[in-house]
């Protein structure tokens, strides 16, 4: 389809057969597909099965795909349903903005030696272009999987209740704009970054009740040194979070995996086990300006090697642990942490040039900063004057059911058993001078004449 324009206007209705014999698909190889709906008419494309007269709910045997390869990409104002089935490129709507360039050879030269030489160069290629506005993409495979492109804009658009990912940046996307998109109720993640893709802007985010993480931010790289399939071996990053929701995702809402230059500002973040997560050695992270509350364990979490991270003037409540921080360097400071069960901070390992100041933490719970286990870590001008040191029973138990402890208690017992066992026993024996009491002891010492003659001869 090089060249070639396909529009699919307002109002339609396009269903893709698929059924056990087969399935339908919709792929454009280069050339332009616009699917153009509007708010009043939208367009709708759904997979159909001819046999029960509805969508197609079955993956093993393949759905309906629209997928756009080396081309342009518009969809505005359309529903996508029941499409979809394996991987990204073939889970929903799937966008691979790669332009393989032409090569033109140059006019031949003869060199001084007299040997002509020929140069063969890459034709110039316009960038690919990828623009999804008012979009709900529901019950596919994938939401988006989105590949190969610079500066795509993602917007006004959710991606829900998907089998796997609702939207994913994968490889190579660079300057992408993601605004105002919904995320929610997917099997896995609700929104994935990928390790190849930078520059990403992300902002008024709803990102709701995901089964794993809600957002996924992965600048690991993609490989650590030389290797056969010419992987990159540098980080990504330069990913910027403003504003939005996360509510109830399970695991955690904004997973940090590697990278760098990160910011994470103004977000709301409800429920879940953790709330932020930083993992994986991540370098030069912002977590400011942020309410966070309700999680099960902690409300941010930062591990791994993570470095020059700044956690500030952020408001977190209703908490186990309000900022856990391991094996890193961070500077926690000018955050109120409020209503915590457990610990407000805790600090833990090798924190080398972390600085923990100036936040002001109330609750209960064995102590509001803890920091017996950590090393080269500063900690100062903290305020704690609402928090109120307390133990639950489990906490008491678990502190008095130590390994030495219960050695000491069976020692203790075994101890007390054997002197009980002991004296039971001399009970049982009787008195050893039983038998040299003195005569008076045993009688009243009174003799019957009578008597004796019962024992004459």
């Amino acid at each position: 389809m090089d060249g070639a324009v396909l529009v699919i206007p307002a109002g339609a209705r396009l269903l893709l057969a698929a059924d056990q014999s087969g399935f339908s698909t919709l792929v454009a190889l280069g050339g332009r597909l616009s699917v153009e709906g509007t708010a009043e008419s939208r367009v709708t494309i759904e997979s159909w099965n001819p046999t029960t007269g509805g969508p197609d709910d079955v993956t093993a045997d393949g759905r309906p795909y629209l997928r756009v390869i080396g081309g342009d990409l518009r969809v505005a104002f359309t529903d996508l349903r029941a499409l979809g089935f394996w991987s990204g490129e073939t889970g929903g709507l799937a966008y691979d903005g790669d332009r393989s360039a032409e090569r033109e050879m140059q006019t031949p030269v003869v060199g001084p030696d007299g040997a002509p030489t020929v140069e063969i160069t890459e034709a110039a290629v316009e960038p690919a272009r990828l623009e999804v506005s008012g979009v709900l993409v529901q019950g596919c495979a994938f939401g988006l999987t989105v590949a190969n492109v610079e500066s795509p804009i993602i917007g006004d658009s959710a991606f829900v209740e998907s089998l796997a990912d609702g939207l994913v940046l994968d490889r190579a996307v660079t300057g992408a704009t993601v605004d105002q998109v919904e995320a929610s109720r997917n099997a896995r993640d609700g929104i994935v970054v990928d390790n190849t893709t930078s520059g990403t802007r992300m902002t008024g985010l709803v990102v709701n009740a995901n089964s794993r993480n809600g957002l996924v931010l992965d600048g690991t790289a993609p490989a650590e040194g030389p290797n056969s399939t010419g992987a990159p071996t540098a980080v990504s990053g330069d990913s910027v979070v403003e504003g939005g929701t996360f509510d109830d995702n399970t695991r955690a809402a904004i997973d940090v995996v590697g990278g760098t230059a990160v910011r994470v500002a103004g977000v709301t973040v409800s429920g879940g086990d953790m709330g932020i997560v930083l993992g994986g050695g991540p370098v030069d992270v912002q977590i400011t300006d942020s309410a966070l509350s309700g999680q099960t364990r902690h409300a941010i979490s930062i591990r791994d090697d993570a470095q020059d991270v700044a956690v500030g003037n952020n408001e977190i409540s209703n908490v186990q642990v309000g900022v856990y921080v391991r094996n890193a360097k961070a500077d926690v400071t000018s955050n109120v942490i409020s209503d915590v069960e457990l610990h407000g901070i805790v600090l833990t390992g090798r924190l080398a040039g972390s600085k923990i100041t100036e936040n002001e933490l109330s609750g209960t719970g064995p102590s509001a900063i803890n920091d017996d286990r950590a090393l080269n870590a500063r900690v100062e001008a903290n305020l704690i004057d609402g928090w109120a040191s307390s133990r639950s029973i489990e906490q008491i138990l678990r502190t008095l059911m130590q390994p030495l402890t219960i050695v000491w208690m069976l020692v203790v017992t075994l101890v007390i058993v054997a002197l009980i066992t002991r004296l039971g026993a001399g009970r049982k024996r009787g008195d050893p001078l039983r038998d040299r009491r003195p005569l008076q002891a045993m009688s009243r010492g009174v003799f019957d004449r009578a008597e004796a003659g019962r024992f004459s001869g």
